[in-house]
């Protein structure tokens, strides 16, 4: 049963642990999930600006989400990206600002991603380079 099976929960969405709440915090692990699936999307347009093989930029999210989450999984809940990907995070006993605090910081990644592409993509078009 899901609801009986939430280990992976901070307390914010131990709350919704229950038969009759199960769908919110579904959608909440669906959501952050989803996010962090978006931010690592970013990362494989910012690689296939970078790099022209094609094999490159369909592996490189994958790849990129790996490493990042191995660097930070000895940083903390507050940081470690694999545990907040999975809704995992005590920063408050409020579910609305935990889920805001997980999409800004996988929004930030995003930006980061986001930001790498368009200064590459702004050298190729302004030197021409294909």
């Amino acid at each position: 049963d899901f609801c009986n099976n939430v280990n992976g929960t901070g307390i914010a969405f131990s709350q919704f642990a229950n038969e009759e709440k199960g769908w919110i915090l579904l959608f909440f692990m669906i959501y952050h999930y989803a996010i962090s699936v978006a931010a690592w999307s970013v990362s494989g347009i910012a690689v296939s600006a970078i790099f022209n093989d094609p094999y490159i930029a369909i592996c490189s999210p994958i790849v990129i989400s790996y490493v990042l989450e191995l660097l930070t999984i000895g940083s903390g809940q507050y940081t470690d990206l694999w545990i907040l990907s999975i809704s995992y995070c005590n920063i408050s006993e409020n579910p609305i600002i935990v889920s805001l605090y997980i999409t800004f910081v996988f929004l930030a990644v995003a930006l980061i991603f986001a930001i790498i592409f368009f200064k590459q993509a702004k050298r190729r078009i302004c030197c021409d380079i294909v």
